[in-house]
């Protein structure tokens, strides 16, 4: 989780890393629980942002970070939490590349159609 300047960027790793001091590494005992805390901090982004303050370069510094709290739901609920997100995640990613797959489609037949490259024929 970015503490600085872009607060709130996160990344799910699933082979070990390293970063620097401007990112907080979460650990997690398996999987489910990770992927439940980055959807977790993905909801609580605004509220962590609000407590960098009003400095040059936003920070929330490593103790801010470590009080960020919230409810932990039975290992079965995280699990479902996970999959139902996971899964819709996976929907918006999908409609997301079929977007940019037809946008740039529609660029280039805009292209050239005014150019006059290709003519619709009357």
């Amino acid at each position: 989780f970015t503490c600085i300047a872009s607060i709130g960027k996160l990344c799910l790793n699933q082979e070990p890393v390293a970063f620097n001091q401007q990112i907080n590494a979460c650990a997690c005992r398996d999987a489910t629980d990770a992927a439940f805390l980055y959807w977790t901090l993905r909801r609580l982004t605004p509220q962590i942002r609000a407590m960098s303050g009003t400095t040059a370069v936003t920070i929330v510094n490593k103790t801010a970070f470590s009080r960020v709290s919230f409810a932990l739901p039975p290992p079965a609920s995280r699990h479902e939490i996970v999959e139902v997100l996971s899964s819709i995640s996976e929907v918006i990613e999908s409609a997301q590349r079929t977007i940019s797959s037809l946008t740039e489609l529609k660029r280039r037949i805009s292209s050239d159609l005014l150019s006059g490259r290709v003519r619709v024929p009357a």
